[in-house]
Parts: structure tokens; C-alpha cells; sequence
């Protein structure tokens, strides 16, 4: 298996405590992801996990961990460094989880030149600018920037995405709802009008969004299976449980927790 979202230094982890989580799961390779971020020592909870670092782990690990860089938009020649990084052996952008809107000019500059590079560009979601603590609100800027950079992979991940599975998120200001879900949720557009976009399943956000309703998340999983990518970004089995009790075919699970993520990054 391939799990998309994984942190050095958050949650303590280590190159060698994920290794061996990694093992305990049957987990093959994981996605190192880096959280950069300017002004990241006003957010509360803000924890720096430098390219540097990821790229360092990745060489001694060369196996188990595909490195992603993280430069944030707003530093100069940041398209140009993304490129640097490219060369250097990254393979994808992300996380993004810094405070500027989805569609912000320096956030597009970086888009088009991933697009070009085929480096998939993985973004936390926050819900629209609610709270002390958001990062990268607007799902519907996430529309947008998928249609205006049909070259670019765009994988969503977080409570503001999440929460879109359900037709009634305008009406519920939670980041993590619960209860049935309603027709109608804009995730669904995304997904099915979108073929350059895809949904990362880690953290309580997408747990959430698929226990919460258990009928409905089963065919949600089986009709998506090829736009979905299991990731954790925790030290859990949760999110392998939750999909190993859906009973769904072999070829479903396998793209969700390979497949997909293979195909996204050759």
C-alpha cells in the first residue's frame, strides 16, 4: 500500500518510527509532506517541517518515502525553486496549509509550473474563514483552480473539503459534521466533473466523512474508488479499518490505497 500523508516531527514521528509503523500496516511507501509557511509562528499549533528535513529522510530511506517540497508562494522565485526541487528528486507540492486563499495569485504561479512538472499539489482545506486557526479556505476555489489548471493533479484533503460531502454544509458551520448525509454536496461535483482531482482520506476529516453515514460512504467509496487516496496523516489504523470493513472488491481497494497514487506519481 501507498499512504499519501505522512509528517516527519508531528506526532514525534521519526524516519525510523515510521518505518516501523509502516511495516505493522503493510504499507509500502508513504508521501513525506513538509508544512513551510512564512508567517507560519503567528499560527497557533504551527509546526515546521522543513523540504530539507523531508528531502534528508528520503535519502536514507530512498525505498519507503517519496519527498514532497512545501516553499512557500510568497518567497521570491518560488516557481523557480519548485523547479530546483524537481531536478533535485521531489515529486509533489505539499502540503499546502498556509494562510491565503485557494485562487491567490502567488498560489497559481506555483499550480501552472506543477502542472508542467506533473508534481501532484496536495492542499488542506479549511472551512471559509471561521476561527483563529484557517488555512487555505474556499472549496470553491478549489473548483476553479482545478478548471483553470486542467494539467495540474489537485488533491483536497481537510475539514473545509471534507465537510462538502454533504448538500447541507452551508447551513452547518461545523468542520467535522455528523448525522446522515444530505444530497447534493459539492465534493460530489468536484469529484465527478473533475478528472484532475482527487480526495485524501487521512486525518479525522475524511475519517469523519466517511463513518458518519455508513450506508452512504459505501457507495460513495465504490463509485469513487479511482479519484480516492488513502492517506492517515496519524499514527493510527483507523483509516485502514474503516475501508477494510466496506467488504469492496479487490480492484476498489487496491486503487484507493495504491493504484491511484502510483499512477499520480510514476
Amino acid at each position: 500500500m501507498i499512504d499519501v500523508h505522512k509528517h516527519l516531527v508531528i506526532e514525534d514521528a521519526t524516519p525510523e518510527k515510521l518505518i516501523v509503523h509502516m511495516d505493522r500496516l503493510g504499507v509500502e511507501e508513504v508521501w513525506l509532506l513538509t508544512w513551510e509557511a512564512l508567517d507560519g509562528g503567528t499560527y497557533e499549533g504551527f509546526i515546521r517541517v522543513s523540504s530539507q528535513a523531508v528531502f534528508s529522510a528520503y535519502r536514507q530511506n530512498p525505498g519507503r518515502f517519496v519527498p514532497f517540497c512545501g516553499i512557500d508562494p510568497r518567497v521570491e522565485d518560488a516557481p523557480e525553486k519548485v523547479r530546483k526541487y524537481h531536478e533535485q528528486g521531489f515529486k509533489g507540492y505539499g502540503e499546502s496549509k498556509i494562510r491565503l486563499c485557494i485562487d491567490s495569485p502567488w498560489l497559481q504561479e506555483l499550480y501552472n509550473v506543477c502542472g508542467e512538472l506533473e508534481m501532484p499539489v496536495l492542499i488542506h482545506i479549511d472551512v471559509p474563514l471561521t476561527g483563529p486557526e484557517w488555512y487555505n479556505p474556499d472549496v470553491d476555489g478549489f473548483m476553479r483552480m482545478a478548471d483553470k489548471f486542467p494539467k495540474t493533479a489537485f488533491i483536497g484533503h481537510g475539514p473545509g473539503f471534507w465537510r462538502e460531502i454533504s448538500g447541507d454544509s452551508d447551513s452547518d458551520g461545523s468542520p467535522y459534521p455528523t448525522g446522515m448525509i444530505k444530497p447534493g454536496g459539492r465534493l460530489l461535483t468536484l469529484l465527478k466533473g473533475r478528472s484532475n482531482v482527487y480526495a485524501d482520506i487521512s486525518a479525522f476529516s475524511g475519517y469523519n466523512a466517511l463513518s458518519r453515514d455508513p450506508a452512504f460512504a459505501n457507495g460513495f467509496v465504490r463509485d469513487y474508488s479511482h479519484r480516492l487516496l488513502y492517506g492517515t496523516d496519524e499514527q493510527t489504523t483507523r483509516h485502514i479499518e474503516l475501508l477494510r470493513g466496506m467488504n469492496l472488491a479487490e480492484g476498489e481497494f487496491f486503487r484507493i490505497t495504491k493504484g491511484n497514487a502510483s499512477r499520480l506519481i510514476r
